[in-house]
């Protein structure tokens, strides 16, 4: 049987039980929960598994536990039906009056040079539409988009296992760079080669463990000869990285996006670390079924724009990246 042909035999009671029973663990509280006995319970379980032609989990004294199967049908199960109360909820409030919004999702390398900018064209085109910017990690960000928490999500390319039903747009190229506070002790002009400190005596700020460019971030460090522990912070705040590598001698592996302005501006330095390997794509998230919203569309839009005439002035300057 299709895929298809199964998803118009299941119905919401089917759903609906085995919910509960993962939620409550048990066939019997989830029957008393649901108000029906437990055969009906134990019976409309069977009719689902019979429907997907797979079982979905073990039943034994303990309870129940699901299988690799089950458990993938969980995560799908549970993000459709959260976002169908999501979107109940979102009708409701716009019954009542509330006014359109978008709803963007953002990873660092992008927060500072590009969004805002966009942001307040935007806000001279629909007058009184609000934005919400929201971050996070990559992971984080893509499940939010996948339930209807975010109209779409500026970053780079999610792996792949985190893209199913996302379709990207790609925007440019970016790698990450090292940089450090002005007057750090790398940068000590005066001191002989011998006096100079190894790299790996410093604090790094690194992107957090299970982001999409910690790896690129190890393998910077890999290039540059350090392959024992290092001590390190790891935050997905660009605010909070500027802050600590302004007051300490740490080390910042950051998008290059992040630290744009610092570096243009000489309130951050770059280190001379080969960093070309780290490059890796920026660009737009969505869901590819459900689409933009007309203000969404919008404010993509102008993104886009944005970014393209910024592609070209850096060409023209000299420079390889945003």
């Amino acid at each position: 049987m299709s895929a298809s042909s199964m998803a118009r035999r299941i119905k919401q009671r089917h759903l609906m039980c085995f919910l509960e029973i993962v939620r409550s663990g048990s066939i019997v509280r989830a029957a008393d929960e649901l108000g029906i006995t437990q055969s009906a319970a134990s019976r409309t379980l069977n009719e689902l598994e019979g429907i997907v032609e797979v079982r979905l989990m073990e039943r034994n004294r303990a309870g129940i536990t699901l299988t690799p199967a089950g458990e993938v049908f969980f995560r799908h199960v549970s993000a459709s039906t959260t976002a169908l109360s999501q979107g109940l909820e979102k009708i409701a409030r716009t019954r009542q009056g509330s006014r359109q919004s978008v709803v963007v999702g953002v990873l660092p390398n992008a927060t500072e040079r590009i969004l805002p900018a966009a942001i307040l064209q935007f806000k001279l085109r629909n007058p009184g539409r609000p934005v919400s910017v929201m971050t996070g990690t990559n992971t984080s960000l893509m499940q939010s988009l996948r339930v209807g928490d975010l109209d779409f999500v500026i970053g780079r390319l999610a792996a792949p296992s985190d893209m199913s039903g996302i379709e990207f747009r790609s925007l440019y190229k970016e790698y990450l760079t090292v940089a450090v506070r002005p007057g750090h002790p790398l940068l000590d002009p005066a001191a002989s080669p011998g006096d100079v400190p190894s790299l790996a005596d410093f604090t790094f700020v690194m992107p957090v463990e299970g982001s999409i460019i910690r790896r690129d971030a190890e393998q910077i460090l890999i290039a540059a000869g350090i392959t024992s522990p290092i001590d390190y912070v790891e935050t997905v705040s660009s605010a909070f990285g500027r802050a600590f590598v302004l007051l300490s001698d740490a080390v910042w592996v950051a998008p290059w996006g992040a630290v744009a302005n610092d570096l243009k501006t000489g309130s951050l330095i770059q280190l001379p670390v080969d960093a070309s390997a780290s490059s890796g794509t920026v660009g737009i998230s969505i869901r590819s079924q459900a689409g933009l919203t007309p203000l969404a569309r919008d404010l993509v839009q102008i993104i886009s724009d944005l970014t393209r005439d910024i592609a070209q002035k850096d060409h023209i300057n000299g420079h390889n990246q945003l």
